[in-house]
């Protein structure tokens, strides 16, 4: 998938580059980061359009593919795990 997102508030975490308006993904890997006007002439007309309407976009987080609710049920749980005995369980 080749795609630009642009016409966005993109925070990089890059300080060379702290906050710009357009981003090139390509396959999932960000090839650059920049103006609208640089990214889309760089793009090419093949790459898919996405404007974000001036939202907010955080580019690189991964997914901790955490399951809120199995978590929640584990934080109920009583933890036994310095029981030495029948007793103190």
């Amino acid at each position: 998938m080749n795609t630009v997102f642009y016409n966005g508030v993109i925070k990089t975490m890059d300080n060379a580059y702290p906050e710009v308006s357009a981003i090139w993904v390509k396959d999932g890997v960000i090839l650059r980061v920049g103006s609208d006007e640089e990214i889309l002439a760089v793009a090419g007309e093949e790459a898919k359009k996405v404007d974000l309407e001036g939202k907010l976009a955080l580019p690189g987080f991964c997914d901790t593919h955490m399951h809120m609710l199995f978590y929640g049920s584990l934080l109920q749980r009583i933890d036994m795990t310095e029981a030495k005995s029948w007793e103190e369980c």
